[in-house]
């Protein structure tokens, strides 16, 4: 029983481990396809001029990886200053007064809603490793 209980603790320590990297992998998927889709261009992803927006999500990803007992979670995105914008839209005043009525043109959003699939199982195959270890 001793021996279940250590095995016990030590797999909850590496899973929290492995829940990171498990996330950090899904969030890997989900650079790539928002990459993919500013490749796109066209009329549902924004339009490529300069690149930088392409270039930019895969220098700063992740962005951050928040974990607790309970959670892991990553966050990835763009520091571009308009990658929001791009996102969501912007119909507003910009600080130069200039006013837009820019569309959404989202390209983070439909990478994570079309790779869902693909990022829990590479979160799964995280986890798989981990708990074969203590069979």
């Amino acid at each position: 029983m001793e021996k279940l209980q250590k095995n016990l603790q030590e797999l909850g320590k590496d899973i929290a481990d492995v829940l990171e990297e498990g996330v950090l992998a899904g969030g890997d998927v989900v650079v790539r396809a928002a990459q993919e889709n500013s490749r796109k261009g066209g009329d549902d992803f924004p339009h490529r001029i300069t690149g930088n927006l392409l270039r930019n999500l895969a220098e700063v990803n992740p962005v951050s990886v928040e974990k607790s007992n309970e959670r892991c979670e990553v966050m990835v995105g763009s520091t571009m200053n308009y990658a929001m914008r791009l996102e969501k839209g912007f119909n507003d005043t910009d600080s130069l007064g200039r006013r837009y009525h820019q569309q959404p043109r989202p390209f983070l959003r439909p990478a994570l809603d079309e790779n869902t699939d693909e990022i829990e199982k590479a979160i799964s195959i995280k986890l798989q490793q981990v708990i074969r270890k203590y069979k």
